[in-house]
């Protein structure tokens, strides 16, 4: 094999392993999306229309309805090129976003609040 191959056949390998990936409802990490919902006024529908069918629904003894949204998103780390390093070290970035909103008994919004975690630390984002 010429030195040019073995050059593109290493360049094929790292384009298939630093792959990326995303699941879930990428609206729910634009601060402009989440800006429009408004505490008091905004509805089930409104949300539902803004953000789309949420992932999971709960429904709370005190009669609140609970909506759970998540986005989650990650990519290869250059270390998933050496062998065996998964052994030893993380050899991908994952970061997972979290929305929760809470509607009052007539279905209006009385709360929401948003998290992240990436790889294995986690922090809050907002709270109202």
């Amino acid at each position: 094999m010429k030195k040019s191959e073995y050059i593109i056949m290493i360049i094929a390998c790292i384009l298939i392993l630093s792959g990326c990936w995303s699941v879930g409802e990428k609206r729910i990490i634009q601060e402009e999306t989440l800006s429009k919902l408004e505490i008091g006024k905004s509805t089930k529908e409104d949300v539902k229309t803004l953000l789309g069918k949420p992932l999971e629904v709960d429904f709370m003894t005190n009669g609140e309805e609970q909506w759970k949204y998540t986005y989650a998103h990650g990519k290869m780390k250059g270390t998933a090129l050496i062998p065996f390093a998964a052994f030893v070290t993380d050899i991908t970035e994952e970061e997972i976003n979290t929305l929760t909103i809470h509607f009052s008994e007539t279905g209006v919004l009385k709360k929401f609040g948003a998290g992240k975690m990436e790889s294995g630390s986690g922090s809050v984002l907002i709270k109202k």
